[in-house]
């Protein structure tokens, strides 16, 4: 029997090893999803058969079913992708325990649902799993048919048929078609119909308010119609905007724009007006991909970057996150380069994990390097039994080329990159130019993420990390005080707009006004306050001026005393 134990052992560390590359694969494909604007979700059996309309079932038995007709599943839709690629981290113990059961055929059969000649899983999500990861075609089910008005085929694209419902109902409750004919609302995308009709509602609420008097459910449709939906419809296909959305339609732009107004008003202070999607074209414009790299790094590539002499229009980081900044956790990710085998000690490493656990995160340990697949093999037994231990899902992975584009091609995939003293000034200064997420450059004080000073100065950049401060304030929370410094003209201007954000978002903080050294303002009220944190923006030079990182950052680096938070 203690013979057998290590063979166990290395079997479920290869287990899990197999769970990592292929979520891997499944967060690459995430990326390359959102590049192409194709879904690679699994279906959920609820949303499909309600929207199908079910007839009546019948139970069809044990039988052998296509691998590849298993288009969605019943609880899990959201913990794997279209091919069964695991998405959750914390999946990991229970993949690698059905990894090791025994060969996919000798296991129970799975069970699922059947609606035409696709299938739905309701148990043995990492039984299909593993078995699309050994190329299986066949696997054996208990099948429960489900008959609907209108079958699915593997085939088909099911997300079609699905709107195509959807839409038939829409026009059929609103009647559109009628009262505009020839009218084409055709989305792309699942579950938009009922967004249409409650921006109808919406829009009838309030020229109801406005008129003080009741609407017919024909002349609010109608108005609607002429009145909000036609006038940005007409300016998206007058800018010839959806060229950069191969596969979307006008429809689809304009429920975005209309879910997103109050955020494009309130966060980035822009109005629905033609011009608006001028902006929002150019920001999204697609970049060309580089030739004759593999697929993985292409992808790190395409979202990190360039070092150019003008750099391509580019969305915010806060732009990206600002759902989940509501609806869950800001930093989902922590990525923490790792340079030597003794970086479970490091003060990046560990405040990493604390921060993960507060966010229910995962953490990355990235070994970076010549030497780090070695380094890598040596630390990641080590690194993986401390976040078991506190209850943080981790991962490590090496890359041993440059160490800055490491950082920073790695660092697309993530929320936060973390720093500390094993990097040097250059690599870190380097890292701050180039990388696309906010940096936390590490101190000889520990971050403890209590009272935080945020310094403002009205850039970009310093919105960003203005975002960042509100989310800390209003979730953890933190004490916030916000330091503006600038000349007289600006200085009002400047923290007022903070002031206001800040209440927006029911957040109070102590602000500081000054006109002296912006550097030793920071330094000093850092100490006075009590702050654990700075926060603040990268540059505001232009990126072709982007030789330094900005004197106010690398001086407070040299000053040590504090741990930074940089946003890009």
């Amino acid at each position: 029997m203690t013979q057998q134990m290590p063979n166990w052992a290395n079997a479920v560390s290869e287990a899990k090893n197999e769970f990592h590359r292929a979520r891997m694969r499944g967060a690459l494909s995430a990326v390359g999803a959102r590049m192409n604007g194709k879904s690679i979700a699994l279906l959920s059996f609820n949303d499909v058969a309600d929207k199908l309309k079910i007839t009546g079932q019948a139970t069809r038995g044990l039988t052998t079913i296509p691998v590849t007709a298993i288009v969605g599943s019943v609880g899990r839709y959201n913990d794997f992708t279209r091919t069964f690629l695991p998405l959750i981290g914390s999946d990991a113990d229970r993949w690698a325990s059905v990894r090791l059961a025994g060969p996919v055929a000798s296991l129970p059969p799975i069970d699922v649902y059947k609606i035409g000649e696709a299938y739905f899983v309701l148990d043995g999500n990492h039984r299909v799993s593993i078995a699309m990861q050994q190329n299986l075609s066949y696997i054996d089910a208990y099948v429960v048919e489900i008959q609907t008005k209108v079958p699915l085929s593997p085939d088909d694209d099911p997300d079609s048929l699905i709107i195509k419902y959807e839409y038939a109902a829409f026009l059929e409750r609103t009647r559109l078609d009628h009262l505009r004919p020839g009218t084409d609302l055709l989305v792309s995308v699942p579950g938009q119909y009922e967004t249409l009709e409650n921006l109808i509602e919406v829009h009838r609420f309030f020229m109801e308010m406005a008129q003080e008097m009741e609407m017919g459910d024909a002349e609010a449709v109608g108005h609607w119609y002429d009145e909000a939906y036609l006038p940005m419809v007409t300016a998206v296909r007058e800018q010839g905007i959806l060229r950069y959305f191969p596969g979307r339609t006008e429809t689809d732009f304009y429920v975005w724009l209309a879910t997103h107004q109050a955020h494009l008003r309130n966060e980035l202070g822009l109005d629905l007006e033609p011009e608006v999607v001028i902006k929002l074209a150019a920001q999204f414009e697609p970049r060309t991909q580089p030739k004759k790299k593999s697929f993985p790094r292409q992808l790190l590539e395409a979202v990190t970057p360039r070092r150019q002499k003008q750099a391509p229009p580019e969305q915010r980081w806060s732009q990206a996150r600002v759902v989940d900044r509501y609806s869950q956790s800001l930093f989902a990710d922590v990525l923490v380069p790792l340079t030597g085998s003794t970086a479970v000690t490091t003060r990046s490493w560990v405040t990493a994990v604390a921060l993960c656990q507060r966010e229910q995160a995962q953490v990355m340990g990235l070994v970076v390097g010549p030497e780090a697949a070695d380094a890598a093999q040596e630390l990641s037994a080590q690194l993986r039994q401390e976040c078991q231990a506190v209850g943080v899902s981790v991962q490590i992975a090496q890359d041993g080329e440059d160490v800055t584009a490491a950082v920073c091609q790695r660092a697309a995939l993530v929320d936060l990159v973390v720093l500390d003293e094993a990097f040097d000034r250059a690599q870190i200064h380097e890292i701050l130019l180039q990388c696309p997420r906010p940096v936390m450059v590490q101190s000889e004080k520990a971050v403890e993420l209590k009272r935080v000073l945020l310094a403002y100065d009205g850039s970009p950049r310093a919105d960003e990390a203005l975002f960042v401060a509100a989310y800390l304030a209003e979730q953890w929370p933190v004490d916030l005080v916000v330091i503006t410094v600038l000349e007289t003209r600006k200085l009002r201007t400047v923290a007022e707009h903070a002031r206001r954000y800040l209440a927006m978002h029911e957040v109070t903080a102590t602000f500081v006004e000054a006109q002296r050294d912006v550097t030793e303002v920071i330094q000093e009220t850092a100490v006075a306050q009590s702050c654990d944190l700075i926060l603040l923006g990268g540059s505001r030079a232009s990126y072709k001026d982007r030789r330094r990182v900005g004197s106010t950052v690398e001086q407070l680096i040299d000053w040590g005393e504090r741990p930074l938070l940089v946003c890009p």
